[in-house]
This record gives C-alpha cells, sequence and structure tokens, in this order.
C-alpha cells in the first residue's frame, strides 16, 4: 500500500484476488478466493526511494480439504489388506500343524521274523537273522 493514497498496488495477475486494508499500526492482507497456488512466503514492507525494506514475512501453507470419499477408499483397502493377512497367517498355520506329525501319532516297528527254532544245531548262516521292518502310521 501505498502511504499518500492508501491503495494498493498488484502485479499483473494479482488484480482482484486479493484486498488490502489498514489501521494506523496494522496492514490486513485478505485472499477472496484461496487456492493451492497461494501458498508461499508473503513479505510485508515498504519503500524508501528506490529500496524495499521488509518488516515481517510470513509463510502461508494451503491444504486442500479433504473429502470423505478418499477417507472411505483408505478405510476400506486397511481392512482388506488386514483381512487378507489374517486368511494367510490361518492357511499357513494350518499347513504346520496338518503336516507336522509329533511323536505319539507315528509309530515305527522293526520286526525280526523267523521260525521257531529246532533243537538240532543249524550251520551259522542259517541263524542269522534277516530283518523285515514294517512301518505303520496310527492317528
Amino acid at each position: 500500500m501505498n502511504p499518500y493514497d492508501g491503495k494498493p498496488s498488484f502485479c499483473d495477475g494479482f488484480q482482484n484476488r486479493f484486498e488490502m486494508s489498514s489501521n494506523i499500526s496494522t496492514v490486513f492482507l485478505k485472499i477472496k478466493r484461496v487456492d493451492l497456488s497461494d501458498s508461499g512466503l508473503y513479505f510485508c514492507g515498504f519503500f524508501i526511494g528506490r529500496h524495499t525494506v521488509i518488516v515481517n514475512a510470513t509463510y502461508l501453507k494451503v491444504q486442500e480439504e479433504s473429502d470423505g470419499m478418499t477417507n472411505l477408499v483408505i478405510v476400506i483397502l486397511g481392512v482388506f489388506l488386514n483381512i487378507v493377512v489374517i486368511v494367510l497367517a490361518v492357511k499357513i498355520r494350518k499347513l504346520q500343524t496338518g503336516t507336522d506329525l509329533g511323536s505319539d501319532e507315528l509309530n515305527y516297528a522293526a520286526l525280526n521274523f523267523q521260525a521257531k527254532p529246532k533243537r538240532s544245531r543249524r550251520p551259522a548262516s542259517e541263524r542269522e537273522l534277516e530283518p523285515h521292518v514294517v512301518y505303520a502310521a496310527t492317528r
């Protein structure tokens, strides 16, 4: 604002977007239609001759208002992801418990079958036992 007439001068493209007013000690800047391009550093100062004197600077960050649809999509995707993780964890757990047979669930028996010995002496080769191994799963 020029102190001699109290009216602000705007650069190209900024006319009709801002309203400036002041009292004795404070300058007010009102942005009529705020959008994301209004984010930035705003300086408050004055000219002495041809030199600019900056008194104060303020950073303005404009954020878009989030609509409910975006939040709803994020919540739905989060719930779906949690369900998928839980289902996969349950399936993996079932696979681990289904294939892990404990020592009580599986019995092994090694059996030797031989004919009833006769009282007569047999050669050494006939006296050697021939093992037959049988495996059986029980539940």
